[in-house]
């Protein structure tokens, strides 16, 4: 009976043995569920730490190294001034970077009525210093807009910081009409009135009355010291044809104010489009072809007469009706024997019955400069 329990009592030891011992069968891993996997959690948090907010400011703290140039505000807006006064103001430029930022001299600008300065050039990381800006008010009413433009050294950014300068000039004395539209009509009477009025109820005198070539001529009073004046002006045809684009100026003397200008625009009756014509690889002998229009301004019927070149090297070979004028093919030939390389021409077009209202064409013409290659040396041989 004792050896029946022996031998039972005997295994169990045995086997107790080996299993502690780590010798017994492999145990298997325990399965970890997606819900249970925190490295998954670890990995994600890491990739929100290294997202966009950490790539913008990689790029902020990249975009300060070196020297950068910021200002408070781009555009200095002085408001509503009076004409031929001064205005002083100020930007505050500031190294926003990491190393000394060096401004280019002289600082540029758009004109000369605007006078920027700048006392340091070289400006330290962090540090800030004004540029002030004192601009010479003109006597044309309106806005207006002036640039400055700072440029940095390399390798400094931005390269040029653009600022601005606005006014309003306030109207003191107001013209009427504000322009003048001379148009070459046959029924044009060319009489034409102005009407100067003060806009602060100070009394004024005209002076004088100014204009291109005496173009434009004018009836007043010199000694009439008056609010509001009236001016008859009289336009010289035969002198405004050549004219595009004029001012015509009164002198005046009142305290805020020392002229006042209305510009004027000249339509004559027949337009050639385009006016100027270029012909930039010409080859002598060899003739090249263009076309233009001559049109009415204002939608008249009309026919064409003769043509004539001043140069001789402008030709019209085809002249075609169409709803609104003509189109005119014309060729443009340099001889084949000519040493020069640039040719002026134009090409006069009549008008049949207005000898006066001739327009013109101008032609440009010039030949390219061959390059000969130079000859190649024979080689020397050496025995």
């Amino acid at each position: 009976m004792k050896s029946y329990f022996v031998k039972p009592v005997i295994l169990t030891v045995c086997v107790s043995l080996l299993h502690f011992s780590g010798c017994g069968p492999a145990q298997k891993p325990a399965v970890v569920t997606p819900a249970d996997d925190t490295s998954k959690n670890i990995t994600t948090s890491r990739t929100v730490k290294t997202g966009k907010p950490a790539v913008q400011a990689r790029k902020a703290a990249a975009s300060k190294k070196g020297g950068r140039l910021t200002v408070d505000k781009p555009v200095c807006d002085f408001g509503d001034v009076e004409p031929l006064q001064k205005v002083k103001g100020q930007f505050m430029l500031t190294n926003d970077g990491t190393e000394i930022l060096e401004i280019k001299k002289p600082i540029r600008k758009s004109c000369g009525c605007t006078i920027p300065n700048l006392k340091t050039y070289n400006i330290k990381p962090g540090q800030s210093t004004p540029l002030s800006v004192t601009y010479s008010v003109g006597s044309r009413p309106g806005k207006s807009t002036k640039t400055i433009s700072v440029d940095v050294k390399s390798p400094g950014t931005p390269r040029t910081l653009l600022l601005k300068v606005t006014t309003n000039v306030k109207k003191i004395v107001a013209a009427k009409p504000e322009r003048f539209r001379f148009e070459f009509r046959a029924d044009s009477k060319h009489k034409y009135t102005v009407e100067l009025e003060s806009t602060d109820g100070k009394p004024f005198r005209i002076t004088d009355l100014i204009s291109r070539n005496k173009v434009v001529t004018g009836e007043f009073d010199a000694a009439n010291e008056a609010v509001r004046h009236t001016v008859p002006i009289k336009i010289d045809v035969e002198k405004l044809r050549g004219i595009r684009n004029g001012v015509i100026t009164f002198k005046i003397n009142h305290p805020k104010l020392k002229n006042v200008s209305v510009p004027f625009q000249t339509v004559l009756p027949f337009v050639v489009h385009p006016s100027t014509k270029a012909f930039l690889r010409l080859r002598p002998g060899q003739p090249q072809t263009a076309t233009v229009k001559v049109t009415s301004n204002f939608g008249e019927e009309f026919e064409l007469g003769e043509t004539s070149s001043t140069g001789g090297y402008a030709r019209i070979t085809d002249t075609t009706k169409t709803d609104d004028g003509y189109r005119i093919k014309f060729t443009f030939t340099v001889p084949p024997k000519e040493k020069k390389s640039i040719f002026h021409d134009s090409l006069l077009i009549h008008i049949k019955g207005q000898p006066q209202n001739t327009v013109k064409l101008s032609c440009y013409g010039r030949v390219p400069m061959t390059r000969t290659k130079p000859a190649r040396r024979a080689k020397s041989t050496v025995k």
